[in-house]
């Protein structure tokens, strides 16, 4: 997989990740979410310019510890920050610091701020923390965009009349350049359209670690004296240009009748460096030069690399690979002192230590060649393939992490956490060379306890400085791998539990299936105050005839229907009766009917009085 297909399935990766852990969550699950940028992922940005990505946890209980990393391809992960390193060590760089979001003393926001934007700085940036017995991460994908950046191989070019030549600008470039990018011959642009009979420029783009390497060339056919002078190339795309100058000098050609004799012993012979070894720096450039006389034209040209690690690499002449984030290429020039056959590597890697072969051959003159020893010295790298491994209780678990080194490491130590690992009956530290500039570490654990749960770091010192690797141990999620638990399931370090919904229980002889519990038959459950009718994880209270359920769905009350009658032809109206309006009617009635008593006897009284008054006015 190169570095290109590893971003995109990262990006998946994020994608994915996103949707398994969106909506739907409780709002105590324990993670880490990127927040600024605010819905940008990925995320691009221009060069020379800034980023501050920020990194909110939420959900944990406790106080966490969160560091960042850049990721640009497998096995390339640079620690940032981390456990070892709280600060980063490249502060012109990067910036990095905590905060908290409610203004109290709890920490739960981190910044990872990027400066000096360059084309180096396309990665995915993780902010992570190792939780509960596992690694919580969220990432960020940042892409860069920019004007070209132009690199030559060569600025002074001489060859000889009747030769074709291949001039090209190396760059980088996002968004890619335009059309209108153009070959200049001292100031005045080369017409190189639809490919004319002396000149054609194209593009070419170079897979590589990111998009946008390239090169633009220019072909010049059967040069002539009169082609020498300042070939410019200028590369244009939408956020500027940028421009580089190679000078040519084309020579006549030699005699052909001295050419073509043959009577020149066929030699190749190394001209630069003038040593037969060499020692470089890592990460810096590296250029070989060998010379070629005596041949009969045309001859064949190769390269051949031997490392001292194993590796082989075959070039002929102008051909081009990228191997990782590093440039090989061959070019060759010509003129009437010779053939020039150069072999460039733009970064050097411990892996380019090893012997590099120049070859010349033809049917007349036969083969020769010539070589050079050079040996890449650098503090180490140390990667770690296995970045985080899952793990269960009394499992034994081995982590191994990969050291390029030259000189050889002075010593190794793996530590976890804060403390220091050494040999015993349950840890195991073992190194194997494999050749002179790689060798590997391994730490084995036997039977894991809660306790090897955690960060691990693997730290190579040689005399230049040191290296390091981390390593996570975490608990395997085993309620993601179907377990036998009818219901639910509850994960823990190590180990996992099951779970029952509410009104449901474990069987007498099982803990991972959940039966319903009746608690109709359970004096502890049942509070129904009539009739209890038992559900599947659940129960429901229901009333006799004559009574009603209560708002408590537990207690029944009494029924009195009052009667009914028709309101608007519609509405009817009923009365509920309680004691209270029992009695309030009873004294309604009694009060009615002693109205009526005194009423009678009213009449009556009144009836006895009239009849006394008539007859005594008789």
């Amino acid at each position: 997989m190169d570095g290109k297909d590893y971003l995109t399935l990262l990006w998946i990766l994020m994608l994915v990740n996103c949707l398994e852990h969106g909506g739907g969550e409780s709002e105590d699950v324990e993670r880490l979410l990127i927040m600024e940028p605010l819905n940008q992922n990925p995320y691009t940005v221009e060069i020379d310019g800034e980023i501050r990505i920020k990194c909110v946890a939420s959900g944990f209980v406790e106080e966490v510890k969160t560091y960042w990393e850049r990721m640009k391809g497998p096995g390339n992960i640079k620690h940032i920050t981390s456990m070892y390193n709280p600060t980063p060590e490249d502060s012109n760089k990067y910036e990095a610091r905590q905060g908290s979001s409610s203004g109290d003393d709890t920490v739960d926001v981190f910044y990872l701020t990027i400066k000096h934007i360059s084309y180096e700085d396309e990665a995915g940036y993780n902010c992570y923390t190792f939780y509960g017995g596992k690694k919580i991460e969220s990432t960020l994908l940042l892409k860069v965009d920019g004007p070209p950046n132009i690199k030559l191989f060569e600025q002074f070019i001489s060859v000889q009349e009747g030769f074709t030549v291949n001039l090209s600008c190396h760059f980088r470039a996002k968004p890619k350049p335009y059309n209108t990018s153009y070959w200049s011959l001292n100031g005045i642009e080369l017409q190189t359209v639809n490919h004319s009979a002396k000149y054609s420029a194209s593009f070419r783009s170079i897979p590589g670690i990111m998009l946008g390497y390239g090169e633009f060339n220019l072909q010049i056919k059967d040069a002539k004296t009169t082609d020498s002078g300042n070939y410019t190339c200028l590369i244009v795309n939408y956020f500027g240009r940028a421009v580089e100058t190679i000078d040519l000098q084309v020579s006549k050609a030699w005699n052909d009748s001295v050419r073509d004799s043959g009577v020149e012993t066929l030699t190749i012979s190394k001209i630069y460096p003038d040593s037969r070894t060499l020692n470089s720096d890592l990460y810096s450039e590296f250029k070989v030069i060998c010379a070629v006389k005596g041949f009969a034209y045309p001859q064949n040209m190769t390269w051949a690399f031997y490392g001292v690690a194993g590796n082989y690499l075959q070039l002929s002449a102008d051909e081009e690979v990228m191997i990782s984030d590093t440039t090989v290429k061959t070019f060759s020039t010509q003129n009437r002192t010779g053939c020039f056959y150069t072999l460039y590597v733009d970064r050097l890697h411990f892996s380019n230590s090893g012997k590099y072969v120049c070859e010349a051959s033809s049917v007349d003159t036969g083969l020769a060649m010539d070589y050079l020893n050079m040996t890449v010295s650098g503090m180490p790298i140390v990667e770690s393939s296995d970045f985080v491994l899952n793990a269960t209780l009394g499992q034994s678990i081995s982590m191994k992490c990969h050291i390029w080194s030259y000189p050889h490491p002075s010593y190794t130590v793996w530590k976890l956490e804060d403390s220091l690992l050494s040999s015993s009956s349950r840890y195991k530290t073992e190194i194997t060379g494999l050749n002179p500039i790689e060798q590997n570490s391994l730490l084995t654990i036997s039977s894991i306890t809660t306790d090897d749960f955690g960060v691990y770091a693997c730290r190579v010192y040689n005399t230049l400085g040191s290296a390091m690797a981390i390593h996570i141990i975490q608990d395997v999620n085993e309620c993601s791998y179907n377990p036998p638990c009818n219901q639910g399931c509850k994960n823990n370090i190590g180990s996992y539990i099951c779970v029952c919904n509410d009104g449901y229980a474990f069987t007498n002889d099982s803990l991972t299936y959940c039966e319903d519990i009746n608690e109709c038959i359970k004096p502890e459950t049942q509070t129904c105050s009539q009739i209890c009718t038992n559900l599947n994880g659940s129960f429901l209270c229901s009333c006799k005839d004559g009574y009603t359920i209560e708002s408590n769905n537990y207690d029944c009350k009494n029924n009195m229907d009052l009667g009914s009658g028709e309101e608007n032809d519609t509405d009817q109206l009923s009365m509920e009766i309680t004691p209270e309006t029992l009695y309030t009617v009873i004294g309604v009635c009694a009060g009615g009917l002693l109205a009526i008593v005194l009423l009678i006897l009213t009449a009556i009284y009144c009836r006895r009085l009239t009849l006394q008054v008539v007859c005594t006015f008789i």
